[in-house]
């Protein structure tokens, strides 16, 4: 080859990485990320407060509670703060004394989320017993007795992605090929970093686990370089606002806000309308309608699972409950989780299950919030979602109850335009082991002034037009209009 086309392709192959930008966040500044793209705060609920400490050049997850529990996290979305960002793109850091890593406690938890579900819903970094494992040990080990730091880098694609692992300052490996939980594709891919001692570890209690040199790179920042990324954020939503509403001119009727009720008349629901069956973890098998509810049914009683799930979206400014009719369920080591994703990652919310004598209601890092006795013939959870968080209600038999000591039960601040996606399924817990159950739940019902025009058909026409103008008369008078596909016998 010339040295001329020599230098040509040196130069093509420069400009191309000269294209991609890398934003390195290295804590000099105490209490202050330098890298606009990150930020910190609680994501998942329940986490303990001011458990994320930039000082002395290191970002420190610093539990202080006695019992088992979660830090809060290192994000790129976090409260209004939104910089995820669709790949390619890499991000990478150390922990630069392994040593803070509990052999069978505290590890790191590696998070990477696309609007509603996960793409690597879980990669954990801990030790146990002489070695540091990754993935739990689907990644490659090191030998925690001669690994003094440790650096992790991941390399996100569309359709794939490698993690790298270097030891005591060394180059990377060559790399892992890792598999998706969902691809992003073309979506918007966030990361979240924290630490927890919850879900297996034998050692609870304070810790401290550092990280330093937090570097993300990819080919732009939607918070780099003066406000272009805000700017550019603002443009499409405006542009995308006005365009649906001034081509589609929708306008409901009734107006205003509705109560719908799903009662799985006839086995089955209003579908392509409100609800769907989202196999994402499971096939459509372990979500169904039978005696006029739905079932989630697992029969593996081997491994964890999440059955597939009742989904829908709305923005905040929406109520939604669900009922479990007792004598129709068999808990065994299950749960039915009212499960709500925001901006990518996991809303807080509640579980119920049938545990230790009597009915749980319980929130992933935040533990049991509220107990029922067994004898209760229906359990029903309540969600009332604002622009301030979530506040949970439940009760037996009919009777409701505030749960929680604040209003609301889980704060957060939410944009109105938004959605919260909401994820009705069933599980395995985590604290009983893998097994067998079939759970019933039975009119889900969901108030917002959102729900589009096939649910407000069912309510045309109403008893003659008498009917029709008491019902047009009611809403413009701020009523809720309530509709049911069918009132049960």
């Amino acid at each position: 080859m010339s040295k001329f086309m020599t230098v040509m392709l040196a130069a093509i192959l420069c400009a191309g990485a000269w294209a991609q930008e890398t934003c390195t966040e290295d804590f000099a500044t105490d209490g202050t990320f330098n890298c606009c793209v990150f930020g910190s705060g609680s994501v998942f609920g329940g986490e303990e407060a001011d458990s994320v400490v930039i000082a002395g050049g290191v970002c420190t997850f610093h539990k202080v509670g006695a019992s088992g529990g979660s830090t809060e996290w290192v994000a790129m979305a976090v409260g209004a703060m939104d910089n995820r960002i669709a790949p390619p793109w890499t991000v990478e850091y150390t922990i630069p004394d392994t040593s803070q890593l509990v052999d069978g406690g505290a590890y790191l938890v590696n998070r990477f989320w696309i609007p509603g579900v996960p793409a690597i819903d879980w990669l954990s970094i801990g030790r146990s017993g002489n070695s540091i494992l990754i993935g739990g040990g689907a990644y490659p080990s090191v030998d925690a007795t001669t690994t003094t730091s440790l650096s992790i880098k991941f390399e996100l694609n569309a359709t794939d992605f490698t993690v790298y692992v270097a030891t005591n300052g060394g180059a990377y490996d060559a790399g892992t090929a890792g598999v998706y939980d969902n691809e992003p594709g073309t979506d918007i891919l966030g990361f979240y970093l924290g630490s927890m001692d919850l879900y297996g570890p034998t050692v609870v209690g304070p810790y401290d686990i550092a990280i330093d040199d937090l570097s993300i790179t990819a080919d732009a920042f939607p918070c780099g370089g003066e406000g272009e990324g805000e700017g550019e954020g603002e443009g499409e939503g405006e542009g995308e606002g006005e365009g649906e509403g001034e081509g589609e001119g929708e306008v409901f009727f009734p107006t205003g806000e509705v109560t719908y009720v799903e009662p799985f008349d006839g086995n089955s629901f209003l579908s392509d309308c409100v609800w769907t069956i989202n196999p994402l973890y499971s096939d459509d098998s372990t979500a169904v309608m039978d005696n006029e509810q739905l079932h989630f049914i697992n029969t593996d009683a081997v491994n964890p699972v999440f059955t597939a799930q009742f989904e829908t979206k709305l923005k905040p400014g929406f109520t939604f409950s669900w009922t479990i009719p007792t004598a129709d369920s068999t808990f065994g080591g299950g749960y039915v989780w009212g499960r709500m994703f925001y901006q990518g990652a996991d809303l807080s919310s509640c579980l119920v299950s049938a545990y230790g004598g009597q009915y749980n209601l319980f929130a992933f890092a935040t533990g049991a919030l509220a107990y029922l006795p067994l004898a209760s013939y229906t359990v029903t959870v309540q969600y009332v979602v604002t622009t301030e968080g979530v506040d949970v209600f439940w009760g037996a038999d009919g009777a409701m109850e505030h749960v929680g000591g604040t209003t609301p039960t889980f704060p957060a601040a939410l944009d109105p335009e938004e959605d919260v996606t909401i994820a009705l399924m069933g599980g395995t817990n985590w604290y009983a082991g893998a097994s067998a159950f079939d759970i019933a739940v039975d009119d889900v019902t969901i108030t917002s002034d959102q729900l589009p025009q096939c649910v407000r058909d069912l309510m045309l026409p109403v008893a003659g037009v008498a009917g029709l103008l008491a019902l047009a008369a009611a809403v413009l008078a701020g009523g809720t209009a309530f509709v049911s596909r069918k009132k049960k016998q």
